[in-house]
């Protein structure tokens, strides 16, 4: 996938570390590596590098974290790809609030939660400590 420089548009993307990455179908967040021919891999079901990659020398970040899945109706979707660090969502704190949503949703591996514009995607979340990686999501790509 294609990463440029922090710009205005008007399609679904994720914003990480000034870098933008638009939405189109499902794309896959994970740790950079080189090649999906390995065992661990091909095991899971991924034969390829996730389309988004975050440089993760620590390895909290598994290679293949979470998907994120545009639908028909541009309502994008987040699941937990079974990651060893877990994966939450920080909705904004007015629409939780109107909604009864909880503020932070941690995610349940294999279940998809849908993503609400200016959600905080928390990737290597652990309850009780900052997680380790964010991303925010923006629907109408204006932030």
């Amino acid at each position: 996938m294609q990463a440029r420089t922090v710009t205005s548009s008007f399609r679904p993307c994720i914003v990480m570390g000034g870098v933008i990455y638009p939405l189109a179908g499902s794309s896959v967040v994970g740790r950079w590596h080189s090649g999906c021919p390995s065992s661990e891999c091909m095991s899971k079901g991924f034969r390829q590098p996730p389309q988004i990659p975050i440089v993760d020398s620590y390895c909290f970040i598994s290679r293949h974290h979470a998907r994120l899945q545009l639908d028909s109706s541009m309502d994008c979707w987040l699941e937990d790809l079974r990651s060893l660090n877990g994966t939450a969502i920080f909705h904004s704190g007015h629409r939780a609030r109107a909604q009864k949503m909880p503020y932070v949703e941690r995610l349940v591996p294999g279940m998809r939660y849908r993503l609400w514009d200016g959600d905080i995607l928390a990737l290597g979340y652990q309850e009780h400590k900052d997680p380790y990686f964010v991303a925010s999501y923006h629907k109408y790509g204006r932030w």
